[in-house]
């Protein structure tokens, strides 16, 4: 199904998760693809010339799954790639209503479709809707199957989601990389997704591979400077520059210590002179006492 706008979630949050490399950079590694998504593509991609239909054998069977799966796998294998492909097996129960929702975009297809066709519509409209129709059947994907069997190319049945085996496999570290363009791959924790894998060369497009483990830890890391940002800015705000009202009640509470000091110290220099004051009085009288004694 798919996850709309994760792509640029994760660049926007976690930059380093996402690389650009070009296929000959993926020489001797095992990558598994998500057959299911490779055919649809070419149901899509590969048509006559002119776009004018898809490509049909000479009793008007369609062979674009086949002849893309052909020579992209080809390509893959001239780079050194060794691709191990899984096709979907029952879908999940939870994709019911997704599925429902499919079939029903798929019949306002159809509806517009023939509503061009007699009307003369023009022809993108019409090549449009032709793609809004296309669904890889089940047939089409065992025809694959016996291709890719034929080329020595390892096949996997998934028992449901191929995107899902794709990413277990790779956990297993049986394979380097999941590549397909369907982004659940992420959410079923595949450590390594490769994106752009089946493009035609005529598109010049990077491969895009995201890493999930670098992604986690960018977004740790940018966790944890936004908790010691937060602890830094508590410390200066409570600690090192306390607030007018703090500041304002700090001296309130204060001012009594200090008037109270205040006295106690005018009455301490008080004592302390007066006790200086009478000590030579006391030594005085001493004296006048002692000569009176004498005489």
């Amino acid at each position: 199904m798919g996850i709309q706008g994760l792509t640029r979630l994760i660049s926007d949050n976690a930059p380093h998760a996402i690389k650009e490399h070009k296929l000959e950079n993926y020489f001797g590694r095992k990558i598994a693809i998500d057959a299911s998504m490779s055919i649809y593509q070419f149901l899509i991609a590969v048509r006559q010339a002119g776009g004018e239909g898809q490509l049909t054998n000479e009793a008007g069977e369609v062979t674009s799954h086949l002849t893309g799966m052909f020579y992209r796998t080809i390509r893959l294998m001239e780079n050194g790639i060794k691709p191990v492909f899984v096709f979907d097996g029952k879908p999940p129960t939870m994709k019911g209503g997704q599925l429902a929702k499919r079939k029903e975009r798929q019949q306002a297809a159809e509806a517009e479709l023939t509503k061009l066709t007699e009307e003369g519509g023009a022809a993108e409209d019409i090549e449009r809707q032709q793609k809004r129709l296309v669904r890889a059947s089940r047939e089409q994907s065992e025809e694959v199957k016996t291709l890719l069997r034929l080329m020595g190319v390892p096949v996997l049945d998934a028992p449901c989601e191929a995107e899902a085996t794709c990413a277990a496999i790779c956990k297993a570290g049986l394979v380097y990389a999941t590549g397909t363009e369907d982004m659940d791959a992420l959410t079923f924790g595949t450590p390594i997704l490769l994106r752009h894998l089946q493009k035609a060369e005529s598109a010049k497009l990077p491969i895009l591979e995201i890493n999930l483990q670098a992604k986690r830890n960018s977004c740790a890391i940018r966790r944890n400077s936004g908790a010691i940002r937060r602890d830094s800015a508590h410390f200066c705000l409570t600690r090192l520059a306390p607030s007018s009202a703090c500041r304002r009640r700090s001296s309130a509470s204060t001012s009594p210590t200090t008037s109270s000091s205040t006295s106690a110290s005018s009455s301490a220099a008080t004592t302390a002179t007066a006790s200086r004051g009478s000590a030579p009085s006391t030594a005085s009288s001493s004296s006048s006492s002692a000569a009176t004694s004498r005489a």
